[in-house]
């Protein structure tokens, strides 16, 4: 049962590529204890992966190389970039200070919906666009890349205008994500109840215009919103559940309790 993934927007052209973000330096896992997690991350990725067909949704790319860091001064976290020196794709994922990965299934499949919606050139293009309205205007030249930071410093419209766009990609990277994390045979009722976790962990702070994500209760409004196209795509998979457990087992003190079947 592979039901098909929401629509995205038409890509954006390879020129955007030359304004994509640096990639953040791997601090590889050292313990015995990262190195399990590392190993049941890198599983998770590779059922979610093999639900999405590389010819139609992924329109023949690769799927996102998996990179795998320690970061003990934030939450297990994960993140999807484009590399600007080769343009190549890539999910990493944080092991953070909580040791969790309960919730890997849940990032994972998140940032793949992020992958095939290619929203690191969607923002790329909206920088674009920026970039010549205030040229023809005489307002702001740019003779090299620069960052969101850089961008829009000094400059609240700016601001405001990306931190839209990146919510808006949110909502439908939970769409796209929900849809892979259920064809995978997670179920999705998991998919709501992960993002009620990371609403208690680490719900956005800062004024509403420039936060880069959605609050968790929107998130949860909007999945229950797309609830059908999610709910249908689910596969009864024995794999899943006995990695599901796994992973359940791995934390101490599970937050999320994830349903079975």
């Amino acid at each position: 049962n592979r039901a098909p993934l929401p629509e995205v927007a038409a890509p954006m052209p390879q020129r955007i590529l030359a304004f994509t973000e640096d990639l953040k330096a791997v601090v590889p896992p050292a313990t015995r204890a990262e190195r399990k997690i590392a190993r049941l991350v890198e599983e998770v990725y590779r059922v979610l992966v093999a639900v999405v067909d590389r010819e139609s949704e992924l329109g023949k790319r690769p799927p996102p190389k998996l990179r795998i860091s320690v970061d003990k001064k934030a939450m297990s976290r994960a993140s999807y970039t484009l590399d600007k020196k080769d343009a190549s794709e890539s999910i990493t994922y944080f092991i953070g200070e909580d040791g969790r990965v309960a919730q890997a299934p849940f990032l994972l499949a998140h940032e793949l919906g992020h992958a095939v919606a290619q929203h690191s050139l969607g923002l790329m293009g909206a920088r674009i666009r920026w970039m010549k309205a205030t040229r023809v205007l005489g307002v702001w030249h740019m003779d090299r890349p620069v960052e969101d930071r850089e961008l829009s410093e000094g400059n609240p419209f700016l601001a405001v205008y990306l931190s839209l766009q990146r919510r808006l990609h949110e909502f439908e990277a939970d769409h796209i994500g929900g849809v892979i994390f259920s064809r995978a045979g997670f179920h999705p009722v998991a998919y709501v109840r992960s993002l009620a976790w990371l609403g208690m962990q680490a719900e956005p702070n800062g004024p509403l215009l420039f936060r880069s994500h959605p609050t968790s209760v929107r998130r949860m409004q909007y999945m229950v919103y797309c609830r059908d196209q999610v709910a249908s795509a689910y596969n009864h998979s024995t794999k899943a559940q006995e990695l599901w457990k796994r992973l359940a087992d791995s934390d101490i003190d599970t937050v999320v309790k994830f349903p079975i079947s």
